[in-house]
């Protein structure tokens, strides 16, 4: 058999003993480095020339894709940070393109991609609080882990704030910035003939996020301010926040909170009569 081929059989990423125990003698992995068809990422490990960018980065780090490196590449909303995160075991050396290096319990499968559990686990313990819940909310939201796993995984005070409704980072983020002014904050709430709206602030104060993806779809434009208009008519007071104006915050949430003090977020006998 090829090295390339036994490598790329193995995962892409494989060490030298395990090359020897398949009878690979060390001549024949010498040719084949030579020769360009696997590439000697560390002492001790080759990999294939094709192994994709953060796996070939976990490599020569000597661990696993982790953290929000491996969040992205599940599809799961991250606050920020595009470095690459891997997880090596203590005393490992690690090369200066690694932007961190997060040591966790658990198989450490070198060159690989640490699962959705143990990614959120390390990401938990990782990143601010309020990041570490938008992006346990997402990877929930999207059906790639369950409560009781996170439950597992995850510190209490970080499963605690957890929505699985919560259909955008921004979305949680607002959320949890909100009830830290002890302010009642329902998500993805319905409403007939509307749809399902974002955030509710009391009994009628709305917040919609315009995320990035989802809102630059065409129409999007034009049914987020026809389904605006409907909530006004039926007396709801509507305030519509872009993503950088949420993560930013503190003009919107001197807007919202002087909404909140002239009890704009309450009903009131005239405005349940449009409501309804």
């Amino acid at each position: 058999m090829l090295v390339s081929t036994f490598v790329r059989a193995a995962g892409g990423c494989v060490s030298t003993r395990r090359l020897r125990d398949a009878g690979i003698a060390d001549d024949t992995l010498r040719a084949a480095v030579a020769a360009g068809d696997v590439l000697r990422i560390r002492r001790g490990w080759y990999v294939i020339p094709d192994l994709p960018d953060e796996r070939m980065g976990a490599a020569a780090a000597g661990g696993a894709v982790s953290c929000v490196s491996a969040l992205r590449m599940y599809g799961v909303w991250v606050l920020g940070d595009q470095g690459l995160h891997v997880r090596c075991a203590p005393g490992t050396s690690h090369g200066n393109g690694v932007h961190r290096r997060h040591l966790g319990s658990g198989a450490i499968q070198v060159g690989g991609i640490d699962d959705i559990g143990a990614a959120l686990s390390v990401a938990s313990r990782c990143m601010p609080l309020e990041g570490a819940v938008a992006s346990v909310d997402s990877a929930l939201n999207r059906g790639l882990v369950s409560t009781s796993v996170v439950q597992l995984v995850c510190p209490e005070r970080v499963w605690k704030l957890t929505d699985p409704r919560s259909e955008s980072g921004v979305e949680t983020i607002a959320r949890l910035r909100l009830r830290s002014h002890r302010l009642r904050v329902r998500t993805q709430v319905a409403i007939e003939g509307v749809g399902r709206i974002d955030l509710v602030i009391g009994d009628r104060l709305i917040l919609e996020v315009d995320g990035r993806a989802w809102h630059d779809r065409p129409g999007d434009f034009e049914n987020d301010r026809a389904r605006d208009r409907e909530l006004i008519s039926r007396g709801y007071v509507v305030v519509r926040a872009s993503y950088r104006q949420v993560l930013e915050w503190t003009q919107l949430e001197a807007q919202i909170l002087g909404l909140v003090q002239r009890r704009e977020h309450l009903w009131r006998a005239r405005h349940q009569r449009l409501a309804r």
